[in-house]
């Protein structure tokens, strides 16, 4: 039980990866704070005894708000771990109006807003952990996913940089 006390904040944790690894951090002992938009699927999380926030990555505030939550409930915050994302499914051309703004933002400027808000907490604490989900998409060209990959490639560079 490694993360027995820990506290673990996850993005994007209502459905998919991101769901399954609240549930499984939590069996392990871990204080999960998991956050999405999809309010009706992150409520369901509280009946395993996992605190929910309902909070919207792409916009710093509601970042900085999870992570004093997520401190103020527990005392201390050990594991960010900046989850939250889509797909995309749009060649670039064909992009609706904003559409890969909105995709960069969640899921780039998501795990810069959790870095940013948790580094100077861990920092004062002497630990913390920080994981950013990307993908191999990072490196690739497949077609339809060009906020995708650009995303996940800039984070792959912000992880790099800010470890």
């Amino acid at each position: 039980m490694v993360l027995k006390k820990k506290t673990i904040v996850i993005t994007g944790a209502a459905n998919g990866i991101g769901r399954a690894w609240a549930k499984a951090f939590n069996q392990e002992g871990a204080q999960v704070i998991a956050c999405d938009i999809d309010e009706e699927n992150l409520l369901t999380l509280k009946e395993f005894g996992i605190l929910t926030s309902v909070t919207d990555v792409a916009d710093e505030q509601q970042v900085k708000r999870l992570i004093d939550f997520a401190v103020e409930k527990t005392g201390q915050l050990d594991v960010v771990f900046n989850n939250a994302g889509m797909g995309y499914g749009y060649k670039l051309e064909e992009s609706p109006i904003g559409a890969f703004e909105h995709h960069v933002a969640v899921h780039l400027f998501g795990c810069l807003y959790g870095m940013k808000n948790a580094i100077p907490i861990m920092r004062k604490q002497g630990s913390g952990r920080i994981i950013n989900t990307i993908s191999r998409n990072a490196e690739t060209n497949t077609p339809r996913t060009s906020a995708y990959s650009a995303a996940k490639a800039a984070v792959w560079s912000a992880s790099r940089v800010t470890a």
